[in-house]
Parts: structure tokens; sequence; C-alpha cells
């Protein structure tokens, strides 16, 4: 009798520490977050900088404020210089990831997806990076990425806008001390020179 007594302990003790063990592990594979599969951004920023700088581009800059328009063409080192924010935003990112939530949407209309990461974190400046991918490759077609700032009494939003192999755009809408919203927008286009 004693035997069979301690049977049933020895299973009921096998049975417990086996569903304890089970419980546990299922607990942590569900608290940690995995950002490997992260868009790797810096990467394209990479891409791009090395496709324009190998090519006889002609770059032009138009920047807009209001009711004011300037257009200009740039050099190669003044493009690198501008495209220098999206290295670091990207930089930014990928340092950051942890604090990103990711969403991904299909849409078979375009055949593509959009990636979208929100923050999670209100501190960050970087609140929103959206990425729009080719479905059958899965490169980049278009990138917009969403800030917020605050300095002293002014709020700056800023909107980055980046279309593979095309163009970049930076638009920056702030108030200054209660009057009306200023906007000022920079575009940075790249196309092949024409022979002539």
């Amino acid at each position: 009798m004693k035997c069979i007594a301690y049977i049933h302990l020895l299973a009921a003790l096998l049975l417990f520490s086996g569903c304890k063990e089970k419980k546990s592990t299922t607990n942590k594979v569900n608290t940690q977050k995995d950002t490997t599969s992260y868009y790797p951004l810096l990467a394209f920023i990479e891409e791009q900088k090395r496709y324009v700088d190998l090519r006889d581009f002609r770059i032009t800059r138009i920047t807009k404020q209001t009711n004011h328009s300037k257009q200009e063409l740039i050099a190669k080192e003044t493009f690198l210089s501008e495209l220098s924010i999206f290295q670091k935003i990207a930089t930014d990112f990928e340092k950051q990831k942890k604090d990103y939530k990711e969403t991904i949407f299909q849409d078979l209309g375009t055949d593509s997806y959009a990636l979208t990461y929100q923050c999670t974190n209100p501190s960050l400046s970087i609140q929103r990076i959206d990425i729009l991918l080719r479905s059958q490759t899965n490169t980049a077609k278009q990138i917009f990425i969403r800030s917020f700032d605050q300095h002293e009494d002014t709020g700056f939003i800023k909107q980055f806008s980046f279309w593979a192999d095309k163009k970049m755009e930076i638009t920056t809408e702030y108030t200054v001390r209660n009057n009306e919203p200023i906007r000022e927008t920079k575009i940075i286009e790249w196309a092949k020179v024409s022979n002539k």
C-alpha cells in the first residue's frame, strides 16, 4: 500500500513540475520582443547614397516657405549633406527598435506591403515610420517618417519623405508665439542628365 502511495506522490510531483516549467517557458516567449526582422532602413539610405554617387545626375533643390519658392542646382556634396539627415534618423531608429511596434499590411491593389513602425515611447522625436515595399522584391518604394520636437514654446512637426531612386522631401511646420503656422518644404530630386 505504501508503495502505491509513493508512486502516486512521485507521479503528482513530476506532473506538477512539468506543468510549472511549461508555463514559465510560455511566459518567457510572450515577454520577449523580436526586432530582428525590422526593415533595414539604414542599409536602404546607404544604398540610395551609392546610387546617386555613382551616377551622373542633375540634382535640384526646391525650397518653399509661405509664398516664396526657390529652385537651384546643387552639387553631390550638398546632396550628401542633405541625405545625412535621413542617415541620422535611420541610425537612431536601428538603435531604438525596441521602442517601436511593427505592423504589416498587404495591399493587393498596388502589389505592395506597408510596414508601419509606431513609437511606444512618447519622449522620442521620431513617432512613426511608414515603409511601402514592392511585394515581389521586398525593396522600398517610399518611406514616410513623422517626428515631433518641442523647443521652449515652439513645437516642430516634421514629415520626412523618400521616393526610391527619385527624390526626398522634408516638410517642417511650426508656430512661433501663437502666430499663424509656418510651413517650410525642401525637395531634392535627382534625374539623369539628358544627352544633347
